[in-house]
């Protein structure tokens, strides 16, 4: 293990002991406090572990600096449990250095992989903003339209995972789906996929099952090799839940839950939310089909079916709303005309009565400002006709 000094910013080599002793740097003597396996100040290839972010079911987030390059990363550790098999470990090495060649505007970027004293680590692309596990927390579901929009997101990173490397990346679900501070939806954990088709996948030789119960494929779960038809399952299961608040499976137990996955009884959407556009829960019943061969067979098919629903609703929101359309000149021409006429006509009636009379003097106070404002009006109205004219006579 190895350790960066607080105060001289020396790395040493703190050696094993037990967790929680005082280790002193051999620089300034500083000692420095030996965590549980990782931690603040620990040391892994070139990244120096900062804060934890968050923990899950493969490992731990961190926030971590990469000395080299001098920028801010986020550093996934995985569990012991995972580091300590060598051909998994091995496995995802491969597969995570597959992702660090895609390069998308909807994926979190991998920048390294690699492991020291037995820990595997995972570095990539640092997000400022919320998962839509957070979103959903606090939201509790979401509009179709939005909802529509992260999915079709995510389904590009999809397409471009499945086109260029052929991964399936396995967990998709709201927590690995990052709204960034741009409005992008970003696909994170990409580089803890597997690729389709894998010699260990093919033997069957893993009693691990990777994905998230709530929204996990049927093929993950029976054995079945997957492809990305997988990840359109669980992203729909992901859509379900955006747009009704609740996961597409509900039972008391965990067990329960996957086997409800595997018989395939989906209640559909809409008897959820009844506001729920048509034409959404059809793709998302489509998406969720038991057999993979019912579902979209590309990213791209569910693509099409998404930008064609969120264009078609822009075009109703365009076509709900009154557009003020500017005066034609002629128009322009006529209003004035005619707010000239009425000023004429009420001077004529004020002078008649008498209100108004020939002079300054015999103009009582209280109509002068009337009268200075026609005049400006009738000088102002002048000049603006006078000017349309020119436009509309000019050759």
């Amino acid at each position: 293990m190895r350790l960066r000094c607080r105060k001289c910013s020396n790395i040493f080599d703190a050696g094993n002991g037990t967790p929680g002793t005082p280790v002193p740097c051999p620089q300034c003597g500083t000692a420095a406090e030996r965590p549980d396996r990782v931690g603040p100040g620990v040391v892994l290839g070139d990244f120096l572990i900062e804060k934890s972010i968050t923990s899950g079911g493969m490992g731990e987030i961190f926030v971590a600096r990469q000395l080299s390059l001098d920028r801010e990363v986020a550093l996934k550790v995985l569990q012991k449990k995972y580091s300590s098999d060598p051909e998994f470990a091995e496995s995802l090495l491969h597969e995570a250095r597959a992702a660090a060649k895609l390069n998308h505007p909807n994926i979190v970027q991998a920048y390294a992989v690699g492991q020291e004293d037995g820990i595997f680590y995972f570095a990539m692309e640092y997000i400022r903003g919320e998962t839509y596990k957070q979103i959903l927390r606090r939201k509790k579901r979401l509009d179709a339209l939005e909802a529509s929009q992260v999915v079709l997101d995510v389904a590009r990173a999809l397409d471009a995972a499945w086109g260029q490397q052929k991964l399936v990346h396995q967990d998709i679900k709201p927590e690995n789906i990052m709204h960034d501070a741009s409005g992008f939806s970003k696909l994170a954990d990409l580089g803890l996929a597997r690729r389709a088709g894998s010699e260990k996948e093919e033997d069957g030789d893993t009693d691990e099952v990777m994905g998230t119960p709530q929204y996990i494929s049927p093929e993950q779960l029976t054995g079945v090799p997957t492809d990305v038809r997988s990840d359109i399952y669980s992203l729909g299961a992901t859509f379900y839940h955006f747009v009704t608040g609740r996961f597409p499976y509900v039972a008391p137990t965990t067990e329960e839950m996957v086997q409800m996955h595997v018989d395939g009884h989906l209640q559909p959407p809409i008897e959820v939310c009844n506001r729920l556009p048509a034409e959404i829960n059809r793709i998302i019943v489509k998406m969720m089909a038991r057999d993979p061969a019912d579902r979209y067979q590309t990213p791209a098919e569910l693509i099409a079916d998404l930008e064609n629903f969120i264009r078609g609703e822009a075009g109703e929101s365009t076509r709900n709303v009154k557009v003020r359309r500017p005066w034609s000149r002629k128009k322009k021409c006529a209003v004035a005309a005619g707010a000239v006429s009425v000023c004429i006509l009420l001077a004529a009636a004020l002078f008649a009565a008498g209100v108004i009379g020939d002079g300054r003097e015999s103009t009582p106070d209280f109509a002068r400002p009337f009268c200075r404002y026609c005049a400006e009006f009738f000088r102002r109205a002048a000049a603006a006709v006078s000017g349309w004219k020119r436009t509309i006579t000019a050759p």
